[in-house]
């Protein structure tokens, strides 16, 4: 039965930790979890409800940071993670898929490195000094309101059975350019993850998967690479 954005927010919406979240657990089991992270300005809208609901195979997970804080609010991001902790905790990590664009692929990307998980990103943000550089007005104004801003290739997560997968595509205007070198720095500094990348020609800090079909195989790509680097790194 295909329901639209109404239907779905009043079946599946719940508040928890005095977030509201929306969360779609299927009524056939499912071994795979998509979390959905909406970006800047998304108005309090979940990213993609109605079409990861109609069409993903698998449960999802769907969060909106309506203060625009890059999901880090004023405590680097602890209070987003407990809530994604209750649930993530029900499923294999290898299996769980976060997915995000710009300010939400900086979150996707940071909670998917944090939870041992994986991503399918577009234009993440990764250092927010040099976003803070590059950016317009409007998410500068944004950035400059969070209380303690994290750079993620400066984090450590390194862990001995680390496995996470990371797929990004980045373009060419100059906020994603600047973004890129940190981004490899991730994978220089943490051993066990796997990476699939693209590099755009776009210069307008677009969206680059064409239709969701894509979008999904990308997700199963990372699913499967994933399973490639437990075996590379159980050697």
């Amino acid at each position: 039965m295909v329901e639209n954005y109404e239907q779905i927010l009043n079946t599946y919406r719940q508040v928890l930790n005095d977030e509201e979240l929306v969360f779609v657990k299927r009524d056939v089991p499912s071994d795979r979890l998509l979390v959905s992270l909406a970006t800047h300005n998304n108005h309090g809208k979940y990213a993609s409800l109605v079409t990861y609901f109609n069409q993903f195979d698998g449960d999802v997970l769907f969060l909106a940071d309506r203060k625009n804080s890059y999901y880090l609010e004023n405590d680097r991001g602890r209070r987003y993670k407990t809530i994604v902790a209750k649930f993530v905790k029900n499923y294999s990590s290898e299996k769980i898929v976060f997915t995000g664009a710009s300010m939400a692929g900086y979150a996707a990307l940071n909670m998917a490195l944090f939870f041992n998980a994986n991503a399918v990103v577009n234009n993440p943000q990764v250092n927010l000094d040099l976003t803070l550089e590059n950016s317009w007005d409007e998410l500068r104004n944004n950035i400059e309101k969070i209380g303690i801003r994290e750079n993620i290739e400066e984090n450590t997560y390194v862990t001995p059975h680390r496995n996470s997968v990371i797929a990004a595509l980045f373009g060419r205007h100059k906020l994603d350019i600047a973004n890129m070198q940190p981004f490899f720095e991730i994978f220089t500094k943490i051993p066990g993850v796997g990476l699939l990348f693209g590099h755009c020609h776009d210069q307008q800090h677009g969206y680059y998967y064409p239709n969701v079909e894509e979008f999904f195989a990308m997700v199963d790509k990372v699913i499967e690479h994933r399973r490639f680097m437990t075996k590379v790194n159980q050697k």
